[in-house]
């Protein structure tokens, strides 16, 4: 296993012994944040492209506690309460490769579950974790993490169902015009 994929792994795990001990909302996470290079701020004035964005897992939070597979009696499964959105995203820039690229959220229809913040910054994307047979798969990938199951839901998990357009930014601060509509949708369970 990779060092990025133990840090992908811990992220989560992190966020439950620091994010929640007092039953605050969560605030969406990222492994890695951007930020400009002042040097190009006023030398590079062309935007990205818009970007190309697409949703490719949502991963949805269970009991900590339910013993799977592997799990011994009294373990607690590590991060167990964490859902994790996985978006493909990808955009060129004239200056800027794309693994320095930044990236912006907005929600622009329904409703994000009670533990979703938006990130008031712009997050870093990763190349993706998992072997991709698809050309036509964008080239990075962002992963967003929310405490998704809580033990006074009775084990279920509430739909979701709501609307994101992504922003590209290259290092001089150009935003790039916003993605397609980019559909989360989940049942719950």
């Amino acid at each position: 296993m990779t060092l990025r994929r133990w840090l992908t792994l811990l992220v989560p795990v992190a966020v439950l012994l620091l994010g929640f001990p007092d039953g605050t909302a969560a605030t969406w996470m990222a492994t890695r944040y951007w930020k400009p290079d002042t040097a190009q701020i006023g030398v590079d004035s062309v935007p990205p492209r818009r970007p190309r964005a697409l949703l490719e897992h949502v991963y949805r939070g269970r009991n900590p506690w339910r013993r799977l597979p592997g799990d011994s009696l009294d373990e607690m499964t590590a991060g167990a309460e964490v859902g994790t959105l996985v978006l493909g995203v990808e955009s060129v820039d004239d200056r800027t490769p794309g693994e320095r690229l930044g990236w912006r959220f907005r929600v622009v229809a329904g409703q994000l579950p009670a533990d979703f913040d938006l990130p008031g910054y712009p997050i870093l994307a990763e190349q993706p974790h998992e072997a991709w047979t698809s050309a036509d798969r964008p080239e990075y990938e962002v992963s967003l993490h929310w405490r998704d199951w809580h033990t006074g839901d009775g084990g279920h998990l509430a739909p979701l169902h709501f609307a994101l357009l992504l922003i590209a930014l290259d290092v001089a601060e150009n935003e790039s015009a916003p993605s397609d509509t980019v559909w989360v949708d989940d049942p719950g369970r």
